[in-house]
């Protein structure tokens, strides 16, 4: 959904500082009031704070990504076996667990909690096979178009069974405003093309 022009600029300060003040827009005659009931129930749910939390940790830092893997599409035809299409499907049982039951606040905490226990794998190959894999097995369960956060989750988890270390990129763009996330394994866009990220800023990585 994008937001009026006029309530873009009110959103600076949840951009770059991650808070917002509920007082400006309650004193702002031009802000529709379900804009200011979504503000409402952000703040009500924590999902955006009137303060920065002092517990909140340092943000992770992830590299301007390098490449996509749109090209994987045209060249392979490995076999899909047993062991990946189970390890798929546990994913996304989890991800539905967490996007339908826990919610965003929380699903973040589960997935920060599991950094530190992470082997980190920086085999680029290895990283196209498994996406390539990812992609072939999805359409049978949902479709990654208008659903970039759910997407996100299933693809952590399950690149998170083979070693990898992806990170969750949350960004914006104004003009109108939108928000997007997608995922990278170092340089590399796993969920998405270096042209579609290009208008976003980010804003957040996990």
């Amino acid at each position: 959904m994008a937001l009026p022009p006029n309530f873009t600029p009110r959103l600076k300060s949840l951009v770059f500082t991650g808070k917002i003040d509920p007082n400006a827009l309650n004193q702002s005659a031009d802000v529709d009031g379900e804009i200011r009931a979504l503000i409402n129930t952000l703040l009500d749910e924590k999902i955006i704070s009137e303060t920065r939390h002092p517990k909140l940790s340092k943000p992770r830092y992830c590299p301007p990504p390098r490449r996509d893997l749109t090209d994987i599409l045209y060249y392979r035809t490995d076999h899909l076996g047993p062991k990946i299409i189970y390890d798929f499907i546990t994913c996304l049982l989890r991800a539905l667990f967490y996007a339908k039951l826990l919610g965003f606040s929380s699903t973040l905490s589960r997935l920060t909690k599991h950094q530190k226990n992470t082997t980190v794998c920086t085999d680029e190959e290895r990283l196209s096979e498994l996406v390539y894999n990812f992609r072939r097995i999805r359409p049978y369960f949902y479709t990654a178009s208008d659903h970039c956060y759910f997407d996100c989750i299933v693809i952590i988890l399950f690149l998170r069974k083979y070693g990898f270390d992806p990170r969750w990129i949350f960004s914006v763009k104004t003009d109108p405003f939108e928000a997007h996330c997608w995922v990278q394994v170092g340089e590399v866009m796993a969920t998405d093309t270096l042209g579609a990220t290009v208008p976003f800023v980010p804003i957040l990585v996990v």
